[in-house]
């Protein structure tokens, strides 16, 4: 079946199959070893993240005050 036909199908899905579906196709492709490039943009982002943390490297947040954040947010 050809991506085109594929994605056809997939309209007729509910919707918790067709996320399913994505992740496992993502899934597959970081396993065989496909790994996206970045856009300029995004590579500047990430430049600059990086920047920012070797100026300061003590300003970081543990993943539990990001996810409570997240929380709080909600």
């Amino acid at each position: 079946m050809d991506p085109t036909h594929a994605l056809a199908a997939s309209r007729t899905w509910p919707p918790d199959q067709r996320l399913a579906f994505a992740l496992n196709l993502w899934d597959e492709l970081i396993v065989s070893g496909w790994q996206p490039e970045p856009d300029d943009e995004l590579a500047s982002e990430l430049d600059a993240r990086l920047a920012a943390h070797e100026a300061n490297p003590t300003d970081v947040r543990t993943s539990e005050q990001i996810r409570e954040r997240f929380r709080r947010s909600q």
